[in-house]
């Protein structure tokens, strides 16, 4: 039996490569001009299947939040991850309008469900995603969702640009994008990494939406404690990757209170300049997409 929260979500669902509407049956969404068959269990619907490259600090990584479960996101990264700590769950419950009849996808949000009332998309099969498929090719219609949220995400999607294209085209008029990037951080695969954001080359990729509020989530010395557990474990590996892999995480751990001196620097206009990680938060505004237009 599939839940009212999937039902919600099926009406609207399009096939990513054409965009024509879906044909739903009970296990299953086929699409009638390609003939594709996209499968449906546990109120999910797998768009995509994907094989997880391998990456040795990534894999650890994820020995580890295997090993402690829900107590990773929940008490050892904020402790011991480099970075001053940022709830993008908090910020978006405060700032957006959830509710039971909201569409807001969380892209990459993996086994981390903000609330109840926000659907998970990510090509991995965690047990809190909704929607398994690729972020550059969403299968959402036009104008059909209310807000767009990404932790630490679009610099892991190979051609950004066309993902939030087509995010843009699937929000409601007035609905938002909230996503939180990084600038000043070094190479992190999960599986890949390929793009650092400036506060102005988001303002640009969202130019014809209204800018609501960016800030910096961390600051200098979230930077300091990142870069000293890179370079260290870099440094004493002596070429070892398996020993880098190792050492990183430990020095990460071990730098890891000097970030809290960021208290001092988080929403400050010249933190801009330097931040480990942004967070941008735009409007879909028709009064500012015209103004584009007429420019």
């Amino acid at each position: 039996m599939q839940s009212a929260k999937f039902q919600r979500l099926k009406e609207i669902l399009c096939c990513p490569d054409t965009g024509v509407d879906l044909i739903f049956r009970e296990s299953s969404a086929i699409s009638p001009k390609t003939g594709k068959i996209f499968a449906i269990r546990n109120n999910k619907i797998y768009f995509t299947k994907y094989t997880y490259p391998k990456n040795e600090l990534n894999d650890l990584k994820t020995t580890v939040r295997s090993h402690f479960g829900g107590l990773y996101h929940s008490v050892l990264v904020p402790l011991f991850a480099p970075g001053f700590p940022f709830d993008l769950r908090k910020y978006v419950k405060k700032h957006l309008d959830i509710r039971p009849d909201s569409i807001i996808i969380d892209l990459g949000g993996g086994n981390v469900k903000s609330d109840e009332n926000i659907y998970n998309l990510d090509h991995m099969d965690y047990g809190e995603v909704d929607i398994i498929c690729d972020i550059e090719c969403l299968p959402f219609k036009p104008n059909s969702v209310d807000a767009f949220i990404s932790n630490g995400v679009l610099e892991h999607i190979p051609n950004v640009s066309v993902a939030v294209d087509k995010m843009k085209a699937a929000t409601k008029m007035n609905g938002s994008s909230v996503h939180h990037t990084p600038f000043c951080y070094p190479f992190h695969a999960s599986p890949h990494d390929f793009w650092r954001f400036t506060d102005a080359g988001l303002r640009e990729m969202y130019k014809d939406w209204q800018v609501v509020e960016q800030f910096n989530s961390q600051g200098p010395f979230s930077l300091l404690a990142t870069f000293f557990g890179y370079f260290f474990g870099a440094l004493f590996s002596l070429g070892n990757r398996t020993l880098m892999s190792w050492l990183t995480l430990i020095l990460l751990a071990f730098f890891s209170p000097i970030k809290w001196l960021d208290f001092l620097t988080i929403r400050r206009a010249s933190g801009l300049l330097f931040a480990p990680h942004i967070v941008s938060h735009f409007r879909k505004d028709h009064i500012v997409a015209k103004r584009q237009i007429s420019s």
